[in-house]
């Protein structure tokens, strides 16, 4: 099977991180690594061991794009967490030239109405997609589904800005069509299917 993009997702652990940091070496040149850095939850919770976290940064220096949540940011850049996306924005300019990686900050946990997303380059160039805040409780999974998204429109040849733009408009209508599904309790997931099926039924026409 030929590997047209990567995505890496929860790790938990240093063995685990390695392992997979082996696995990434060993990747031809330019397969496009999209790298989730699970470390706290939205809640604040405590996703990874902490004496994994030099791992994972140093796993996410090596990636193309690293998708952290405002938490995640603030732990690899060693910061106070952001408060707003502009701050957040500064923070991933400087690691971003620090580390010559991509950032896609996401602006989904913080308040407002608008839940915008952004690229930042290396070289300090921003790209803000917009996105109106849906007010619902079902956003289960949202950062794993959007670095998901990216990694497949990488694969098929978009580029970075063109591959957030589409991953966040997917988004948005997953988390807009989200509690229709009535899936259990609490937090519930997104509505990943929603577009496609809605193009489905609409090409039958």
């Amino acid at each position: 099977v030929t590997i047209d993009a990567l995505k890496i997702g929860m790790l938990g652990s240093v063995s685990i991180t390695e392992t997979v940091s082996k696995f990434v070496s060993t990747l031809p040149e330019g397969v496009p690594i999209v790298c989730d850095p699970v470390m706290v939850a939205s809640s604040g919770d405590r996703l990874l061991e902490r004496e994994a976290e030099r791992a994972v940064r140093e796993l996410a220096r090596r990636s193309t794009v690293v998708t952290p949540n405002l938490p995640e940011l603030a732990v690899l850049a060693d910061v106070a967490q952001p408060r707003i996306l502009e701050e957040a924005i500064d923070i991933a300019i400087q690691w971003a030239h620090d580390n010559g990686t991509w950032v896609v900050v996401k602006g989904g946990h913080l308040d407002g109405a608008q839940a915008d997303n952004a690229t930042v380059s290396p070289s300090g160039a921003v790209t803000r997609v917009p996105c109106p805040r849906i007010n619902t409780k079902n956003t289960h999974g949202t950062g794993c589904s959007l670095s998901s998204a990216l990694a497949a429109r990488l694969g098929a040849g978009e580029t970075l800005d063109e591959a957030l733009v589409w991953a966040t408009e997917w988004l948005h209508e997953a988390i807009e069509n989200a509690d229709a599904l009535h899936v259990g309790r609490g937090r519930g997931p997104v509505d990943h299917g929603h577009r496609l099926r809605r193009l489905a039924a609409g090409a039958q026409r």
